[in-house]
């Protein structure tokens, strides 16, 4: 009966097709799929968890965030065997920040050496702005040492974003500035940027006028400095209102800017190996417009069963002429059980060096006077 079905027919010869060569050719050609968590406050997270910060967002953290980490490798087993496709994202979960990077591996262009060209994407979903930009890079192997260069060329270069403390301020305000403000309208804006109360009538005009004084002398984003507001009015830790977040505790108008980058790895696979676990060790640094970061970590990963990582990083970042060390430990888990020589450790992903890194370029107080 199916034989006078014209689909039927074509089917019939299409099935032992797809069964004895398109299925496992394609099942052969998903390497390194990996699934994943990170907690800590690397240069990438630090600037939405500071806006966060200043918005008054209560974070479990003032200074770590998780995001859930995913990733995999294309390698076409039938045509093509000398490309592959890498794809790697993350998801900060407390500031809702999106990244993904992919980019297309062609592999020994030359002996010993891969190169690869891509693209990038942020997206911030809360604050509703985002980045692109390309990525190329090109490494050299040579037995498990690994020597790359990456060049990071933003797409998508500035984003205009309104804090929302200075929607707030101007909420209070009323479309009225300065002296014009009411008593209530000025306890409102001194409570809305200590995120505090303060009731007395006093205090509350010294601290109006101080802000005001401050907002008046503003010019640029590095001239804006509540510290000594907090210090003297706040009922908060010192730690808490430390260098970044008086930096971004500001009312105003901010033009982020995602930056160029050049950033250079040395990495040393299987350090250590035996039947039930291998290591790899790496260096680097990367030079950006407006910072300079140094990383430097380790990867242990478990062979039994499904593979599995721990990673733990350290970066130096200068930014702002200030030293920071900063910090992460990834865990990830392996779907597949990759040969030794397919085998790709947390550190030759791109989202470490190919992912966008962006930060204030301007900014421009609310000023209620």
């Amino acid at each position: 009966m199916h034989e006078n079905i014209p689909a039927m027919k074509h089917l019939k010869w299409l099935l032992p097709l797809l069964t004895a060569y398109v299925i496992p050719c394609a099942s052969a050609t998903w390497l390194n799929g990996y699934l994943g968590t990170s907690i800590g406050n690397l240069s990438r997270n630090k600037t939405a968890q500071q806006i966060k910060l200043a918005q008054h967002a209560a974070l479990l953290s003032d200074s770590y965030n998780a995001s859930i980490d995913r990733g995999l490798i294309y390698k076409p087993q039938w045509w093509g065997k000398h490309w592959q496709w890498r794809l790697d994202s993350y998801s900060t979960l407390e500031t809702s920040q999106h990244g993904s990077a992919v980019a297309l591996d062609k592999l020994n262009i030359m002996r010993d050496y891969t190169a690869s060209i891509g693209m990038a994407g942020l997206y911030q979903s809360q604050e509703k702005y985002g980045f692109t930009q390309a990525n190329m890079h090109i490494m050299r192997h040579s037995g498990n040492t690994h020597i790359s260069t990456t060049v990071n060329i933003p797409l998508k270069r500035r984003v205009a974003f309104q804090s929302n403390l200075q929607n707030s301020l101007y909420a209070i305000a009323n479309g009225s500035r300065g002296n014009a403000l009411s008593a209530q309208q000025q306890q409102s804006a001194v409570e809305t940027l200590l995120n505090q109360p303060v009731t007395d009538s006093t205090q509350v005009s010294n601290i109006y006028t101080d802000m005001l004084n401050i907002q008046n002398n503003t010019p640029s984003n590095n001239d804006a400095n509540y510290a000594t507001l907090f210090a003297n009015y706040s009922e908060k830790t010192a730690d808490l209102y430390h260098d970044d977040l008086v930096a971004a505790n500001k009312a105003g108008d901010y033009a982020l800017l995602a930056q160029y980058g050049w950033h250079i790895k040395i990495a040393r696979n299987h350090i250590y190996q035996n039947s039930i676990l291998t290591s790899a060790a790496y260096a680097g640094i990367s030079i950006y417009e407006k910072e300079n970061l140094v990383n430097f970590g380790f990867d242990l990963m478990d062979l039994t069963g499904n593979y599995k990582t721990f990673s733990p990083q350290c970066q130096l970042q200068y930014r702002d002429n200030q030293l920071r060390i900063l910090g992460s430990i990834s865990l990830r888990w392996y779907f597949d059980r990759p040969k030794m020589d397919d085998l790709y450790f947390p550190h030759e992903f791109s989202v470490a060096q190919q992912q966008i890194n962006y930060t204030t370029d301007q900014f421009t107080a609310t000023n209620l006077n």
